[in-house]
């Protein structure tokens, strides 16, 4: 079985072609062009190289996000009409889990990440032992959040994981509401910081920051008004 695969979900655009599992031809780019620049040379190129016959290809997969916006509308363009002109079928690959199958066989929680921008990430929870497992379904998310999420997963023993993701979701909501800027965060982990370290000089130190953030008048920590009401 022959696939042609189309990778346009982010700045480096992907062809490649897959035999019955074994990878026959792959042209990769991370140039600041436009995928509609990149993507038919590239396949052209494989055509020449392989000598192949595009009618003897089987099935067009496709990354179908998350991502780039304009690059996953120039792949999925693509796919279409290679499909449409082939009498092809496309198949739909999620990105993220695409991601996730670079580690196939490894043991524990399989995190992949992609720059979503502005503090964001496309992430998604994956077992990969045994064939893929999704644990958390592919989603933009924030940063810090994202963290959270992994490090309590992997270390709250003591509770089966769905009641785990049940109290990180609820925390995730609560922080939200409560921590309203960045600043209160920053102020929040200083604090942090000061309390669970057991030297002295690095809690002096924290505490030392927290004090210079929040009580110097030229501190921009302090233009930024902060109340713990959520009225």
């Amino acid at each position: 079985m022959k696939v042609l695969g189309i990778e346009s979900s982010s700045l480096v655009a992907s062809v490649a072609l897959v035999t019955d599992d074994i990878l026959t031809a792959e042209y990769t780019v991370n140039f600041k062009k436009t995928h509609s620049q990149t993507l038919l040379p590239m396949l052209d190129e494989i055509v020449k190289m392989l000598g192949l016959d595009l009618e003897t290809i089987d099935a067009i997969a496709t990354a179908g996000g998350p991502g780039s916006f304009t690059g996953l509308r120039i792949g999925a363009a693509t796919a279409k009409g290679l499909g449409l002109a082939l009498k092809k079928p496309l198949i739909h690959v999620p990105t993220v889990d695409a991601i996730a199958y670079n580690m196939w066989g490894a043991s524990g929680l399989i995190c992949p990440i992609m720059d979503a921008k502005r503090c964001q990430v496309y992430t998604g929870l994956y077992h990969m032992e045994n064939g893929i497992e999704t644990v958390m379904e592919q989603c933009p998310m924030d940063m810090g959040e994202l963290i959270s999420w992994a490090r309590i997963a992997c270390e709250t023993g003591y509770i089966d994981e769905k009641t785990a993701w049940e109290y990180i979701k609820y925390a995730g909501e609560q922080c939200r509401q409560t921590f309203r800027n960045w600043n209160e965060i920053g102020k929040s982990y200083l604090i942090g910081q000061a309390m669970i370290t057991d030297k002295k000089e690095e809690a002096d130190r924290a505490i030392r920051y927290f004090l210079l953030a929040t009580q110097d008048e030229n501190s921009p920590w302090r233009k930024n008004h902060f109340s713990l009401s959520t009225t």
